[in-house]
């Protein structure tokens, strides 16, 4: 997975698509240490692939209040760009074992993209 995204982090920057290599990565609950440890590993391979990789501290009362609603399971990409950076992310995380899907829909205010770890399963 590293090396995919390096290659990609290289092409985009002499293409000048910085842009698309903007990505936010975080558990859907911090208080979950299982999927907060996954989330920070999955920011680490980001940021160390020459990714621009933010790591929100905290959620919005409406993100969290999403995340109560839907209760994410597993990994989960939540993006404006569904059928290019959303797909390509997918693919990409489930080529090295990481079960990964693309959200049908969209955080209310989020814009760009977002790796969502949340629980290991339905409580």
């Amino acid at each position: 997975m590293h090396a995919e995204l390096v290659q990609v982090a290289t092409a985009s920057r002499h293409a000048k698509q910085a842009e698309s290599l903007k990505i936010e990565i975080s558990p859907a609950f911090y208080e979950d240490r299982e999927s907060t440890h996954l989330a920070f590993q999955l920011f680490n391979v980001f940021k160390a692939s020459a990714w621009d990789a933010k790591w929100p501290t905290v959620h919005s009362k409406a993100m969290i209040a999403f995340f109560y609603a839907h209760n994410p399971v597993g990994v989960i990409i939540y993006t404006e760009d569904r059928n290019n950076q959303g797909d390509w992310l997918m693919w990409t995380m489930k080529d090295a074992g990481i079960n990964t899907t693309v959200a049908p829909e969209m955080i209310p205010g989020l814009q760009g993209t977002l790796i969502c770890v949340g629980n290991k399963q339905f409580p």
